[in-house]
């Protein structure tokens, strides 16, 4: 049952409460605005009898020290609370946090596969980054920028640069410690990192349509999409091992099939590559694994393995089941649908 004070409370406070708590404090610390936070009584926990989101809110470490050490009173705390609280998204300051991969050895792991160095743009659309890190450079913290769709596709919010941009009405967005979790209107995870100090960025949960596109991330596998007609969805699937990234990599990208064959031809002679016997597939270094007809392009100036790739066509809920629980289900489905095999470097 884990520690309880005199009244029987534990200290794990539910989940609901703790969303609460988020949303009344605009998803910062109410001192500093810092977007990496604990949960504070504003009472002494030892006397409290329950866990009131009137009575609780968020705090960095550093702040809450500061409680700690009698440097910050309690009444500063709940009036920086109570100012929040009441006051408009776009009133408040938005949350900011240190992220601290500052190391040029930094890695991003995406489904899996392990990138080095950090591959800085994650997921591109048609020229536009969505999901983007940039390492801490000179002493400076890294930063984090995503943009954030609703079911439709359509932008909603975004994090720029560690900074919240909109009003994430209804979603629930939760930093604390090494994670950042994202949730959608409906309670689903859409985003999900972990920073492992100091230097890996871990994407543990990605699950974003845009537009067109819908890409699947888990921390063991992936599947990338574009929805047809009647809404479903052809996915592409690669198993690889990358054994190198230029700093100019991109992870995911979306772009019209023509751009990516072009880019083919351009780059043809430029190290080694291959077609799968159908043409769907293009692999080679630095052109990454292009799969043609969805317009869809993996790992773009890395160098890797590739073990097979495949296009097969998904309901939405099966892929995501499997993407995040089932990676050999994944695969299997894969292999039993339309799919192309190609093996290249």
């Amino acid at each position: 049952m884990g520690i309880q004070n005199k009244h029987g409370l534990s200290r794990n406070i539910p989940a609901d409460v703790k969303r609460e708590v988020r949303s009344r404090c605009k998803f910062g610390c109410v001192m500093c605005r810092s977007g990496f936070y604990q949960y504070e009584h504003i009472d002494p926990y030892v006397s409290v009898s329950t866990h009131n989101p009137d009575r609780i809110c968020c705090l960095c470490a550093a702040c809450h020290d500061r409680v700690t050490r009698g440097q910050l009173s309690k009444a500063a705390v709940e009036a920086a609370y109570k100012k929040i609280w009441a006051s408009a998204p776009d009133a408040v300051a938005a949350p900011r946090g240190p992220l601290d991969f500052h190391t040029s050895n930094a890695h991003l792991v995406i489904g899996g596969l392990r990138y080095s160095p950090l591959i800085k743009p994650l997921l591109r659309y048609h020229g536009s980054d969505l999901f983007r890190v940039e390492p801490g450079e000179n002493g400076l913290p890294g930063t984090i920028s995503a943009v954030f769709f609703d079911d439709s596709g359509q932008p909603v919010f975004q994090l720029s640069e560690n900074e919240w941009i909109g009003e994430p009405r209804n979603w629930d967005i939760e930093v604390t410690g090494p994670r950042l979790r994202v949730r959608n209107p409906k309670g689903r995870v859409v985003l999900s990192l972990r920073l492992e100090p100091p230097g890996t960025v871990v994407i543990e949960c990605l699950d974003m349509r845009c537009n067109d596109a819908h890409i699947l991330i888990s921390e063991k596998s992936y599947a990338i999409g574009r929805y047809i007609e009647n809404a479903e969805i052809a996915w592409a699937y690669a198993e690889l091992t990358v054994t190198r990234a230029v700093p100019e990599a991109v992870g995911i990208e979306f772009a019209m099939p023509a751009e990516l064959q072009e880019r083919a031809r351009r780059l043809e002679g430029v190290g080694q590559s291959l077609r799968t016997p159908d043409g769907n597939f293009i692999i080679g270094s630095p052109l990454g694994l292009v799969c043609l007809p969805l317009g869809i392009s993996i790992g773009y100036g890395s160098s890797f393995w590739s073990h097979g790739c495949a296009i097969a066509i998904l309901p939405i809920s099966k892929a995501r089941r499997l993407v995040q629980s089932d990676p050999i289900g994944l695969a299997a489905a894969f292999k039993s649908g339309s799919s192309s095999n190609g093996r290249g470097r």
